[in-house]
């Protein structure tokens, strides 16, 4: 979870010539986490696909992968809260997270749960533009398409990765040399079982993210190899990054 900062504001009346300045925070230019936020508002509020796409990172590159993810949902989407964080910058610019609160309440089993989405913007020249990829974890199959296709080629992936213990098939026994993780896609359930030579850098790197137990977002390089016996099990051919965002 990111952390989070409230949203504050100032209010400027004009009387006549004068300015009487009524200070919260400051009155002046929005901070940039502000102006953050107000794109990802203006993005959830759009009434359609089509009116979010000024919004995000490379339009036209994207424009597809909206219309295909979106053709039967209903605009605008409901959220709760819109909470962004400072900005910090990285090799390619300055990027503001902004989590929004999507629900808050008892899920299907009477647990009481909150679920967040993460908002990544990267500054473009005034403003901030989504970084649509990452949001949703857009990837070029979803892991049923994959798993029914099993195509040949190695396919890169955005997916929520968990060590396992789960180790059958063609890796049955390989428990001292490979890493077994659990992979899904974001609102997922259904797992594929990804493994990756523990003796490699990226078996390493990837075993230094996985290591606290938790589940993380990772970029991965999958494939099924021609010793595939089931296509629930494939080889991790390159641990790509942790986090969804490629700069």
């Amino acid at each position: 979870m990111v952390h989070s900062r409230a949203m504050t504001g100032a209010k400027c009346l004009t009387v006549g010539l004068a300015v009487v300045t009524i200070l919260l925070s400051g009155c002046g230019p929005k901070a940039p986490e502000d102006v953050a936020a107000d794109v990802v508002r203006k993005y959830l509020d759009a009434k359609s696909w089509e009116e979010r796409v000024p919004f995000v990172r490379f339009p036209e590159r994207i424009k597809p992968h909206m219309e295909k993810l979106y053709k039967n949902s209903t605009f605008p989407i409901k959220y709760l809260e819109i909470i962004p964080n400072e900005p910090t910058t990285r090799n390619s610019g300055e990027w503001v997270t902004v989590a929004v609160e999507r629900f808050s309440g008892k899920n299907l089993f009477g647990a009481e749960v909150t679920e967040f989405v993460n908002y990544n913007l990267k500054k473009e020249g005034n403003s901030y533009l989504i970084d649509w990829e990452s949001a949703v974890g857009h990837n070029e199959y979803t892991l049923s398409a994959y798993k029914a296709q099993t195509p040949s080629g190695p396919v890169k992936f955005r997916l929520m990765a968990k060590l396992a213990d789960y180790y059958n098939y063609q890796f049955m026994g390989a428990e001292k040399v490979a890493y077994s993780v659990r992979l899904t896609e974001k609102r997922g359930w259904r797992p594929i079982y990804g493994y990756i030579p523990k003796h490699t850098a990226g078996g390493k790197k990837l075993f230094e993210v996985l290591k606290d137990g938790k589940e993380h977002e990772v970029i991965v390089l999958t494939k099924y190899s021609a010793e595939t016996r089931d296509n629930s099990v494939v080889d991790i051919v390159e641990f790509i990054k942790e986090g969804w965002i490629e700069e």
